[in-house]
This record gives C-alpha cells, sequence and structure tokens, in this order.
C-alpha cells in the first residue's frame, strides 16, 4: 500500500505518464535481477527441456503480461483515489481464473471463493 500511494504522488506531481513510470520499473528492476540472477537466465534458456514454443511463450507472457499489467496498475494509480484503485487491482485473483482453465490447472470451489473473498476484503478494507 505505501509503494501505491509514492507512485500515486509521483504519478500525480510529476510529468511522466504512466507508460513512462511502467518502463523505468520495469527496466531498473530488470537490471537489478539480471545482475543478481544472471546465472539463471543463462540456465533457463540453456535447458534443453523447454521448447522453442515454450521459450515463445514464457519470452512473450512475460514481456507482455509485466508490462500490460504495470501499465494498467500506473494508469490506475494515476487518475482514481487510491482505495479504488487498490479495490479494482484485487480483482487479479478472479481474473486469474479465467487463465487456469487455460493452463490445465484445476479450478475448485474453494479457489473460488478464495478468489471473491480477497476481494471482498480489500474492499470493505479501502472504501
Amino acid at each position: 500500500m505505501f509503494a501505491a500511494l509514492i507512485s500515486r504522488i509521483t504519478l500525480i506531481t510529476s510529468t511522466l505518464s504512466p507508460l513512462q513510470a511502467t518502463e523505468i520499473r520495469l527496466v531498473s528492476a530488470s537490471i537489478f535481477l539480471f545482475l543478481i540472477f544472471n546465472k539463471d537466465f543463462a540456465y533457463i534458456f540453456n535447458n534443453r527441456s523447454i521448447t522453442k514454443k515454450n521459450h515463445s511463450s514464457l519470452v512473450l507472457s512475460t514481456l507482455l503480461g509485466t508490462n500490460f499489467g504495470i501499465l494498467f496498475q500506473q494508469t490506475v494509480f494515476k487518475f482514481l483515489p487510491i482505495g479504488i484503485g487498490w479495490t479494482l487491482l484485487s480483482l487479479s485473483p478472479i481474473c486469474a481464473l479465467l487463465i487456469l482453465n487455460r493452463d490445465e490447472d484445476q479450478i475448485n470451489k474453494r479457489t473460488i471463493i478464495y478468489s471473491f473473498l480477497s476481494f471482498i476484503g480489500v474492499a470493505i478494507t479501502l472504501i
């Protein structure tokens, strides 16, 4: 929550767009992670058990998913009050339910109930 407040203050008081803020965050985090874990990155891309299709899916989902996710987050922080914005962002477990079937994971009643409870809990707390 503290990071959300800092992001909101920065976006409101500066001339940065949500896209610029997103790319600054992602580039700096990527450089840091690469410097710390570069042996692990080499292992992932040299691992023969991962097919070329899986490599492309991994890179595409990481780049697009992370970029769009943080871009939407920064847009919410810039234009909405923090309580409403944070509540909207807490919908991600519910949105993840839509992707679970694609990945052939099982969705049971507990998963659905806990996803909705997490959203309701954040909504009650912040609004």
